[in-house]
């Protein structure tokens, strides 16, 4: 499944202390916008009965900009992504076991994410040989 998010990215900030006290996250504004353009694109895609998916999951996400100058680390993008995606794309983000990302940029500010059901992670599968370790790990 894949929906396009008419959407410039943001980092997910780190969580901050207001002047009463309470504890906040600045981007909780942004995620909340994220979720619903997601739920406006799977309803538009058709995929509305088959989200949120459950189980292992695979997910790449392209993040695309307009200019080549663009505020953040891809690791927050991916994170308030992430987020914004439980119980609407994915049952919960602690089942992605697979996830791919890129920046692109000259291009309309938006957000590409493609999600699909992923095997189990299993050091023991066709996916993760001998020689796929030894090469992952820098061993001899």
């Amino acid at each position: 499944m894949i929906i396009t998010l008419p959407i410039k990215a943001k980092s997910k900030a780190r969580p901050r202390f207001g002047k009463s006290g309470q504890i906040y996250t600045p981007t909780e504004k942004y995620e909340r916008e994220l979720k619903l353009l997601m739920k406006q694109a799977i309803m538009e895609r058709g995929f509305a009965d088959t989200c949120p998916l459950d189980g292992y999951i695979s997910v790449s996400i392209t993040f695309t900009f307009e200019n080549k100058k663009w505020r953040g680390d891809i690791d927050n993008f991916i994170k308030a992504v992430l987020d914004a995606g439980n119980g609407v794309l994915w049952s919960d983000d602690k089942n992605i076991v697979d996830v791919k990302a890129k920046i692109l940029t000259e291009r309309q500010d938006e957000i590409i994410i493609g999600w699909w059901k992923a095997e189990p992670p299993n050091a023991d599968s066709e996916e993760w040989k001998e020689d796929e370790r030894r090469e992952f790990w820098n061993e001899d």
